[in-house]
């Protein structure tokens, strides 16, 4: 049997089942093999060998093929979602299964080492977690397995910069892009540290004023809180350059703050309340794919957001929490987990990531 060994909770995977032969030859018998795995409750399969993680644990999946058994050890891992606390000056980590008043696993927080004064915007690359700290004017880079009142390994800050009120942060393997409330974006490397200038500035026609920030393959998205629109350019961009743009009535963007690329499509949280869903090569006038929004939606000043399978995670600064609704909900539904509470320490949440997806 062949496929992966370990699966992140609420996500799915394949398995692929074989027979060998004395002659040397080998067919898949997925199909035709019988499916089970010991703990129903870590990790079901169907009949095609098709697995959906259920909970944190380990369980073993069986295909049995005319009185032959494959066997295959599986865990299944729990992602932790990792939360900015702009008033109480932390990051905090919970189980991406978690709901309701629960206390963290674990946070960065602290006035002697972490440094963090208005900590907002988050990006995770690899085993580090990015933060746009706007009360510091820095970027700061923690390990994403930090805990406690831990110096940043590495920090952004200075005159050189340029950074002045640092909203959002988004990073690719080789660059940080970051959105600072003004009409550029400044680019450094991913490596960056201590007071340096960036490598490049790209500075964008009609933008006013920028929040937040989200790219693509080839694409940055920068989203104009003033303007109430979004501003795509290559990302290779450098100096002025002009954008292709989403605005206008039919748009329903008002005050945008967090903005996500994820499964070809474009996420955007406006701080009145809603999430809209674009397609990533819109332009103009056009509407949304689909809104989330309305009283039973629990969504209070959305920010940052996050995917995880099925289920979209955003941080709500007004009501201090984190609402997951299914990534294709439409309209005023509920969430289908919110966690909030004095037991959570979020106060003011508007960064968001989710780590352990790979």
């Amino acid at each position: 049997m062949t496929g992966k060994s370990a699966l992140p909770w609420s996500l799915s995977t394949k398995l692929i089942a074989t027979a060998n032969f004395h002659s040397g030859h080998t067919i898949d018998v997925s199909n035709v093999a019988t499916w089970s795995s010991e703990s129903a409750a870590t990790a079901t399969v169907d009949a095609d060998g098709n697995v959906e993680a259920v909970d944190a644990g380990m369980t073993m999946v069986h295909a049995n093929y005319e009185g032959q058994d494959g066997v295959l050890e599986l865990t299944v891992t729990m992602p932790t979602v990792a939360v900015s606390s702009f008033n109480n000056k932390g990051i905090d980590f919970f189980p991406a299964n978690a709901t309701g008043n629960i206390a963290p696993l674990r946070s960065i927080r602290g006035a002697m080492m972490t440094t963090l004064g208005s900590p907002r915007g988050l990006a995770l690359n690899g085993n580090e977690l990015f933060v746009a700290d706007q009360g510091n004017a820095a970027i700061d880079v923690f390990p994403a397995d930090g805990s406690g009142d831990i110096a940043p390994l590495r920090q952004i800050k200075g005159a050189l910069t340029t950074l002045n009120t640092p909203s959002h942060v988004a990073v690719t393997d080789t660059d940080i892009y970051v959105a600072d409330f003004s009409n550029k974006v400044a680019v450094f490397p991913k490596t960056a540290t201590g007071n340096v200038a960036p490598s490049r500035t790209i500075s964008i026609t009609g933008l006013t004023q920028n929040n937040g920030i989200a790219v693509s393959q080839d694409t940055l998205f920068v989203l104009d809180i003033s303007g109430n629109a979004i501003d795509a350019v290559p990302l290779t961009s450098n100096g002025v350059t002009t954008p292709r743009t989403i605005v206008g009535a039919a748009t329903l963007i008002s005050e945008p703050n967090g903005g996500f690329y994820a499964n070809d499509e474009l996420f955007v949280s406006n701080a009145t309340g809603t999430i809209i869903v674009f397609d990533p090569t819109a332009t103009g006038n056009v509407p949304p794919i689909r809104r989330i929004g309305g009283a039973m939606s629990m969504l209070g000043f959305p920010d940052g957001m996050g995917l995880l399978g099925t289920h979209l995670y955003s941080a709500n600064n007004s009501t201090s929490s984190i609402q997951v609704h299914l990534l294709s909900s439409s309209g005023d539904v509920a969430p289908t987990n919110s966690i909030s509470g004095a037991m959570t320490l979020m106060s003011g949440s508007l960064g968001l990531v989710i780590i352990g997806l790979d």
